[in-house]
């Protein structure tokens, strides 16, 4: 670890109904980093099975695709990260944006704000 554990950190970002930009955690403030440990995805859309593009800032790292809800409800997908986290940039958000227009997915994260050395 490059630097000292300040807080945890989680978040829940509102419907992403397009391919937008959506905060899922905010940028931690300057000389702060996060390190996203968990990210789950659940897809609220009958019809689709959309890919989500998660981003550090607006740079995507990783995506997922989500199986479209069935009779017994919207389905997940849980990726972790490990106990470290995965680190984005200094002072970055975490964000998430469907690659596709039809459909409706709500994405969850959580890990930890790391202060930098030199910060």
């Amino acid at each position: 670890m490059s630097g000292s554990r300040v807080r945890d950190a989680n978040g829940v970002s509102a419907d992403i109904t397009d391919t937008a930009n959506t905060a899922v955690i905010a940028a931690p403030g300057a000389n702060k980093r996060l390190r996203i440990q968990w990210i789950t995805v659940t897809n609220q859309h009958a019809d689709a099975d959309p890919v989500v593009s998660l981003k550090n800032g607006s740079t995507e790292f990783d995506h997922v695709q989500v199986d479209a809800l069935d009779i017994a409800g919207p389905h997940s997908i849980r990726l972790w990260y490990g106990e470290m986290g995965f680190p984005l940039a200094i002072n970055t958000a975490l964000n998430a944006a469907n690659e596709t227009d039809s459909a409706d997915t709500v994405v969850s994260a959580g890990g930890y704000v790391e202060k930098t050395i030199g910060g």
